[in-house]
């Protein structure tokens, strides 16, 4: 038999093994401040682009608020608009990123529909009820049957005295 097989590969003793280089705190300083302020001047320009495309007053509304949501449809060369009704059952992100999503049932069967806040395709979004829950997500609706897949407790807004809604 021949000699006994080596671990590793051939030849590494030869190769260039990467050496741990020491610097001090203060070189550690400069670098994360020239670090931080590009970071900084990114999030800015960020901002700043997301700052053209958010709405100027979405709707302000919670989980579990029934709304009617009126989107734009494209069909061939004709826009409408329709509507889809439900109550919200959840949201996720922030600015530019805000989803929502609304669930209804449809001949029985539930449907759900996530819509960007910011979206262009969102005409108005119109609450009908406020609902009164404890929960972030109101995933639970979607194991119940009937109507109560679709209720929520309501929630009693008092109107401001001596503000008039039109």
């Amino acid at each position: 038999m021949g000699p006994p097989l080596r671990s590793g590969r051939k030849g590494s003793e030869n190769s260039s093994t990467p050496q741990i280089v020491k610097i001090s705190n203060a070189q550690a300083d400069k670098k994360n401040d020239f670090g931080n302020k590009q970071e900084e001047i990114m999030r800015q320009q960020i901002k700043d682009i997301e700052a053209k495309y958010m709405k100027k007053n979405p709707a302000k509304f919670n989980i579990g608020d029934a709304v009617d949501v009126h989107y734009k449809i494209k069909e061939e060369n004709k826009t409408r608009i329709q509507i889809f009704s439900g109550i919200v059952i959840g949201a996720k992100g922030t600015g530019l990123c805000r989803n929502f999503t609304v669930r209804r049932i449809s001949y029985g069967e539930g449907v759900e529909r996530i819509f960007p806040l910011n979206s262009p395709a969102i005409e108005k979004i119109v609450i009908k009820k406020h609902g009164k829950i404890r929960r972030a997500k109101l995933y639970y609706l979607r194991s119940k049957k009937g109507k109560k897949a679709s209720k929520v407790k309501e929630k009693i807004v008092q109107k401001k005295r001596g503000t008039e809604s039109e």
